[in-house]
């Protein structure tokens, strides 16, 4: 088997409901160093996804910044295709492995811990969840137990599992839901009523808190989630970059490992992702929008002063040549996942972009922005935008045990999980 594809995150590979024995364990404790609180506001990233210019400024005002030892995987997720690409990738590993170094020459983080669990807490404008951090069976892929809702794209899996083995650590975890347990709450509770191990805010304004679980509670977790299936919130890429690296490993035992911190999906904050398109492939305004009308849309233009955003699942807000516009189906409404429903229908037909190739005149934009954003976007380059109502956690759930998926970039979480607090080799 060659590197995972979309076809690996297929249901008919999982065994949800076979007869085959569950293995007993799903979260172990993991052995990890974890970022010293007096260190830990200046070197914890603010979330990746923060824009290129932003994100280029801020490194080079701290050499600190733990987006230093991240910039493989930012380099990766922009990364094109072209003869000199492998070059650029061993330098951003270079520069990656030498940001590390730096952090644990200067004591940024402590000696790795004896294996144990954590309560990770994030706080962000009234808003609150925690998670269990520890380690995650990576076997539990092939029984079932962590599921993805997003089909991936095959070369970034590639490059992520070359980034991995190349700075052998894992430095943020992945973010997986299970349904709520008022006994797994209970037992956090007792956690999270003690003093944290680590409290801090940087300027992105997430109020971030770290617990170290007591042994004892730590055994009752694991218990209590031994036969939970978890499903991924943000990371399907990085999910599958572990797993290729275990395959090329071997499969065995050892590295069959995977940083987790498993949120209680309850608690969980769902945003859509909104996409821009940079062109509308050679026609004019009016041209497409006679073309949405002959796919089965209508699109009605907004007052100026309208929200534009869309107000239920099966709609779009759309903007193009300085207008928003109501975008919906022209028949009985449209039906299934509002991402897949606008590449398969308007994204792929009439704009001919390539979702699986991650075509470059597409950009993705969380739902957390605001409406000026992607006009202003669309106003300065051409093109369209379109909006997204977001999906429920509930929804996500089902279409997964439904045997669905989502398209890339489908769901945004927030607030995120953030990397630069625990390091675990690989």
């Amino acid at each position: 088997m060659g590197v995972l594809d979309a076809g690996a995150l297929r249901w008919s590979r999982w065994k949800v409901n076979s007869p085959e024995p569950i293995a007993p364990v799903l979260l172990h404790p993991t052995a990890t160093r974890v970022v010293q609180q007096q260190w830990a506001e200046r070197v914890v990233s603010p979330y990746g996804s923060i824009g290129r210019a932003e994100r280029h400024e801020l490194m080079a005002r701290d050499p600190y910044v733990f987006l230093h030892v991240t910039q493989t995987s930012a380099a990766g997720a922009e990364r094109t295709s072209g003869s000199r690409a492998g070059a650029r990738d061993e330098q951003a590993a270079s520069r990656s492995q030498d940001a590390l170094g730096r952090l644990l020459q200067i004591g940024a983080f402590g000696e790795v811990r004896p294996p144990g669990l954590y309560a990770y807490r994030l706080t962000y404008r009234g808003h609150r969840q925690t998670a269990i951090v520890g380690d995650v069976d990576l076997g539990g892929w092939a029984r079932g137990r962590i599921l993805p809702h997003e089909r991936i794209q095959p070369q970034r899996t590639a490059a992520m599992a070359d980034d991995l083995e190349r700075l052998g650590v894992s430095v943020s975890p992945v973010a997986l839901a299970y349904r709520d347990r008022p006994a797994v709450d209970a037992l956090v509770r007792q956690v999270t009523d003690t003093a944290p191990l680590l409290s801090f805010c940087r300027e992105d304004a997430l109020d971030q808190q770290v617990w170290s679980v007591p042994e004892e509670v730590a055994r009752q977790l694991c218990d209590a989630l031994a036969d939970v299936c978890t499903y991924i919130v943000d990371g399907h890429h990085r999910v599958s970059a572990a797993l290729e690296v275990w395959r090329r490993r071997g499969s065995g035992e050892s590295g069959g490992r995977l940083l987790g911190a498993l949120f209680p999906a309850g608690e969980l904050r769902v945003h859509a992702f909104h996409r821009v398109v940079a062109d509308l492939a050679g026609r004019s305004p009016g041209a497409f929008l006679g073309l949405l009308r002959d796919v089965g849309f209508t699109a009605t233009a907004l007052a100026d002063r309208a929200d534009p955003g869309p107000s239920s699942a099966g709609q779009f807000a759309m903007y193009l040549d300085g207008r928003w516009y109501a975008i919906v189906d022209a028949g009985a409404g449209t039906a299934g996942v509002d991402a897949a429903v606008l590449q398969q229908r308007i994204l792929g037909p009439v704009l001919e972009v390539d979702e699986a190739g991650a075509d470059a005149r597409l950009e993705y934009l969380p739902g957390v922005v605001d409406a000026e954003v992607l006009r202003r976007r669309v106003d300065a380059t051409g093109g369209v935008a379109f909006a997204l109502y977001p999906p429920s956690m509930s929804q996500i759930m089902a279409v997964v045990d439904a045997g669905g998926t989502f398209p890339p970039k489908s769901t945004y979480f927030d607030p995120k999980v953030r990397a630069g607090i625990f390091i675990r080799p690989v």
